[in-house]
């Protein structure tokens, strides 16, 4: 009885780990999903860069681009040449990749969810929710400390292959998606993530209260 009673807290404890890391995850993973394809917050972050002459007309195109199915067909627009077209192809793939785990983790957690219900009754989301608030505000925080432009290269380096994303200061991907850009809308989404952490915060302390 005791050593099964020891199985079941070990399974509780693992459960309890795996919904911790997970939920920062899933708040990263929807914080970037609200930020990728919202044309109006990413014309507002080109305003702050500076705006390409016809710039919100060509991004309408590119979001457009970028959220449908297709991954075999390139961007239809003379102003990017060859292998910026490649590279916006590049992007797509990446970004279905991107939703394609966010739908992966979803069903785990809702999977580890149901076993800790099980395994505890539920009577640990109060810690859950703030353990993984925690998390997901530190982890903007730390992202803000390291230099920009080595996020921006590593992030690159891990999606794309060496030098596929590496263009001219003249090239229309430049022009119109600057540095600036890039940074501007970084930290709308750091932002993002790092109130998220802070709600689950609260919602944590509040489910212990009323527990």
């Amino acid at each position: 009885m005791l050593k099964t009673a020891k199985k079941s807290s070990k399974y509780c404890k693992t459960v309890f780990i795996l919904i911790v890391m997970l939920i920062p995850v899933i708040v990263c993973l929807l914080s970037f999903s609200s930020v990728v394809y919202d044309r109006q917050q990413i014309e507002s972050h080109m305003e702050k860069a500076g705006l390409f002459f016809n710039a919100k007309e060509i991004n309408s195109y590119v979001v457009h681009y970028l959220a449908s199915p297709d991954e075999t067909e390139l961007i239809k627009l003379d102003v990017f040449d060859a292998k910026e077209q490649q590279h916006l192809l590049d992007v797509k793939k990446a970004f279905h990749r991107v939703f394609d785990a966010l739908f992966i983790v979803l069903a785990v957690f809702f999977c580890l969810a149901y076993f800790n219900h099980k395994l505890s009754k539920s009577r640990n989301w109060g810690r859950i929710l703030i353990y993984s608030g925690m998390i997901s505000a530190a982890v903007p925080i730390i992202l803000c400390i390291l230099p920009f432009d080595f996020l921006f290269t590593h992030l690159h380096s891990v999606f794309f292959a060496q030098g596929s994303w590496v263009f001219p200061a003249g090239s229309a991907l430049v022009q119109i998606y600057p540095l600036e850009f890039w940074q501007s809308i970084s930290f709308s989404l750091f932002l993002k993530v790092f109130v998220t952490g802070w709600v689950l915060i609260l919602a944590g302390f509040i489910v212990d209260r009323t527990r």
